[in-house]
């Protein structure tokens, strides 16, 4: 009998309290029922919510104002408090001014099912959709914090912005954002934030966090700001993240800050952050960037893979240090398509370096299809300069790639060549016209020329028509989990690059991983491809 108690006791706890609120009830109420629920946000947040409770909104209808956890308020990573919605739908939270919903210094909170919607981008009354802050001066971390299918636009600032606001890294932990809807947002869709250090030991306020099955568009940034704005998702002082199955589009817009600029999808100081199977694309920017993924400035141990980047202004790939940043080191970009990226700057895969912590190191680009337009500015492989006429690599291998070309436009871009830089194993072709490699002040129009010359590619490297299905008219997917249908980037059954890319674990150790763009295996053969497709 004593067992049995406990164990009851135990589900009352993960229970907790039900509340409701609908437009037809009233605030004297007790709340305990849709037939006797509240009516209004202002009498939830007069409660004091414990673990386990449910506030539940009346799908359909709208609530005006906002929804704030304060001190008196608490859950639990293993028995949440929650706000969803019940009934037909979702419920609105609709908001005038302010922040939408906001938490301070909270653990174990999962908002689910909701509409938030703020006045505008562009009415200043608003604040962020969703804002989290930690700012114990202990470095606390609260864990167990989720957004699950949400609509969350109209805010001036991040539709969700996750804060760590003091010196000893105060952050959360096992975050996590899924089935959400991230738009018309001015700032930014989604950003995490911390305190800058600057030196060479990076700090991190958050960990283990998980983004997947998103949307972030038409987040167009905060014209007349001195730093970027306008990215879709931008995660930063992170240890350990995972974006995957996402698209961003149409962000950045209005963007005009000088220097860098928006992103779709990207991080800075962070490690470990692996960005998979998204789509990004129609990204702008009036300043720098408007690209489409982007490994930057602090980051460490970082993949992007598997991803689909088109029709951007900035690079499709972006591999990015910045000023003051901590040391960036050991990232890959791999098994990656990027099709009539770099409209304005930056190329398919771009690179850019400040000399800050030794600038890029050890970075990997291996295995991706990359496609130069004929309305493109910048080329399949481009370093730009940077704000010294300077370029800061260190140990960049390319190896196993596709890049091919509209006539006229560049395969390779690098300015300042030297021993940084390792080429092998790629294959090139421009249609209707020589291939040309931007190399120092020279511009080679055919592979062997720039192998005689340098040496790049002496033992391997290819200068043919990789035979793709129908290269430069990939569509938009629209649909993450659909990316494998991407048939223009295919090879064609008899492909000159089948089976003809070179060996990376043999030769150098690298472990490529076990499947391609579109999820087949590799080596499909007896040997390994070349470009992000293994075999037909």
């Amino acid at each position: 009998m004593r067992a049995l108690a406990i164990l009851t006791a135990v589900i009352g706890e993960a229970c907790g309290n039900q509340f409701y609120i609908s437009p037809l009830g009233n605030d004297s109420n007790n709340g305990s029922s849709p037939e006797s629920a509240w009516k209004t946000l202002s009498r939830v947040n007069k409660q004091r919510l414990e673990p386990g409770d449910t506030v539940h909104l009346d799908g359909g209808h709208e609530f005006e104002g906002n929804l704030v956890f304060d001190s008196s308020d608490s859950g639990h990573p293993s028995n949440p408090l929650t706000v969803t919605s019940y009934g037909q739908g979702r419920a609105t939270i609709r908001v005038a001014q302010g922040d939408g919903v906001f938490a301070e210094n909270r653990s174990g909170i999962h908002l689910k099912n909701l509409t938030i919607r703020g006045p505008g981008r562009t009415d200043t009354d608003g604040g962020h959709g969703i804002h989290f802050v930690a700012s114990s001066v202990n470095g606390e971390k609260y864990a167990g914090i989720l957004f699950d299918n949400l609509d969350v636009s109209g805010f001036s600032k991040n539709g969700i912005f996750i804060k760590s606001n003091h010196a000893s890294d105060p952050g959360f932990s096992d975050l996590s954002l899924s089935h959400c809807e991230i738009h018309d947002n001015g700032l930014n869709g989604v950003e995490t934030a911390g305190v800058f250090r600057r030196g060479s030991t990076p700090n991190f306020a958050h960990k283990n966090v998980t983004v997947r099955d998103c949307s972030f568009h038409h987040n167009t940034g905060t014209p007349g700001l001195p730093s970027h704005s306008g990215s879709g998702i931008v995660l930063a002082f992170v240890d350990g993240a995972l974006i995957e199955y996402c698209e961003a589009h149409h962000n950045g817009g209005l963007n005009n800050a000088p220097g860098g600029g928006p992103v779709g999808i990207w991080g800075w100081e962070v490690n470990n952050l692996v960005i998979q199977f998204c789509e990004s694309h129609h990204n702008e920017s009036q300043g720098g960037d408007g690209g489409g993924f982007d490994i930057d400035g602090g980051a460490t141990n970082c993949v992007m893979q598997y991803n689909y980047a088109h029709d951007n202004a900035g690079a499709g790939f972006g591999i990015f240090q910045f000023h003051d940043a901590h040391p960036f080191r050991n990232n890959v970009v791999r098994y990656n398509i990027s099709q009539n990226d770099g409209q304005r700057r930056g190329g398919g895969i771009g690179f850019w370096a400040n000399a800050s912590n030794g600038g890029i190191n050890d970075t990997r680009i291996y295995n991706n299809t990359v496609y130069v337009g004929a309305t493109q500015n910048g080329a399949g492989i481009d370093d730009t300069l940077d704000y010294e006429g300077q370029t800061h690599m260190r140990n960049v291998q390319v190896f196993n790639n596709i890049l091919v070309t509209a006539p006229g436009k560049k395969a390779i871009n690098i300015p300042i060549p030297g021993d940084a830089w390792t080429f092998r194993g790629n294959c090139y072709y421009t249609y209707g016209g020589p291939i040309q490699i931007a190399w120092g002040t020279d511009t080679f129009s055919s592979l062997d020329a720039w192998r005689t010359s340098t040496g790049h590619e002496r033992d391997s490297g290819l200068e043919l028509d990789p035979r793709l299905i129908q290269p430069g008219v990939g569509p938009t997917i629209g649909d993450p989990r659909k990316l494998p249908t991407l048939t223009a980037y295919k090879l064609k059954s008899g492909s000159p690059v089948i089976g003809k890319g070179l060996d990376l674990k043999t030769l150098f150790g690298i472990d490529v991983g076990a499947r391609d763009y579109y999820g087949g295996p590799i080596p499909a053969g007896n040997g390994f491809s070349i470009g992000a497709h293994e075999s037909p």
